[in-house]
């Protein structure tokens, strides 16, 4: 008798200990999804109040394409587009694709502002899901996108900064973002250092409306983001190109074989130009012509010397 009461309390125990177990179990289940409620309602009540910020701004500075605002501690960046961002130099480009049918030439500016400003916001959440340093995009329509800020441009840095060393510790940094972005098997469109920027040692790339991979493939269009931040960085070079052939063996070292092909490819097509192009140069005073020939011409001898 005494044995059978002795049994019939330990079943009570251990229904007890199991209905407390449960009922626990399911506060915590509780609690969590209460807390992740609060921070979507708190996620969704900061865009409104950002969305309802970036109206009201708007409406006071209707002709500014990129504002910058300050909101409670924190910077936030407001960018809207002309309705095209199409130029002389998309055109004269347009033109060319007649003369050489390659994809890597063909322009790839979004002549509509909201499919930019969407293809963008698109972009960027893509890459943040890649991993890779972006900013945060805090609201997006058809209108404008609010992002979060991530420092300076790297032009404006490059401008600032007069010991050599340090400026070419700051390329380095660029190319090595180019080597993981095009690792990730993606591109940027137009990585020029101004559209790239520097927090807290990390390098963000931002203005990424435009999408290559859809005129092109993505060995072109990687092969063209290298041409075009060659010719960025050749602006600070102040005749000595050597800073461009270390950059080119950072990317050589990690770079697929495709998008190397395809380099060597577009860099050769250009060269009859560039030798054009370089005896033009005392006429025709142009820094962004001189940078493209500079570039070329330092790809055309790395390009030669490597076995990529």
């Amino acid at each position: 008798m005494e044995s059978r009461r002795l049994k019939l309390g330990v079943k009570t125990l251990r229904k007890d200990a199991v209905a407390n177990t449960k009922s626990l179990f399911a506060n915590l289940v509780t609690i969590k999804y209460s807390t992740r409620q609060l921070y979507w309602c708190k996620n969704m009540q900061s865009t409104m109040q950002v969305i309802q910020i970036a109206d009201e701004y708007i409406k006071k500075h209707p002709l500014e394409l990129l504002s910058r605002i300050d909101l409670e501690g924190q910077t936030i960046w407001i960018k809207r587009r002309p309705p095209s961002k199409r130029t002389r130099w998309h055109r004269l480009a347009s033109l060319l694709t007649y003369v050489i049918p390659i994809a890597t030439f063909y322009p790839t500016v979004v002549t509509d502002k909201s499919d930019s400003l969407v293809q963008e916001a698109e972009r960027l959440r893509l890459f943040a899901t890649k991993g890779l340093p972006v900013p945060d995009v805090l609201a997006s329509t058809s209108r404008y996108i609010i992002t979060s800020d991530v420092g300076l441009n790297l032009q404006q840095l490059a401008e600032q900064i007069t010991d050599r060393e340090e400026r070419v510790a700051l390329f380095k940094k660029a190319m090595s973002a180019l080597v993981n972005l095009h690792q990730a098997n993606l591109c940027h469109g137009r990585p020029s250092l101004r559209d790239m920027t520097l927090q807290n040692g990390t390098v963000f790339l931002i203005d990424l409306e435009e999408n290559p991979v859809a005129v092109m493939s993505l060995a072109q269009a990687q092969a063209r983001d290298i041409w075009l931040f060659f010719c960025s960085v050749a602006r600070y070079c102040k005749q000595d190109y050597s800073v461009l052939a270390h950059l080119f063996q950072i990317y050589a070292n990690n770079a697929s074989p495709a998008t190397m092909a395809a380099l060597r490819q577009m860099v050769l097509v250009i060269k009859p130009v560039r030798i054009i192009s370089e005896y033009l140069l005392a006429a025709v005073k142009s820094r962004d012509l001189r940078n493209a020939v500079q570039a070329n011409k330092v790809l055309e001898k790395c390009l030669k010397k490597s076995k990529c």
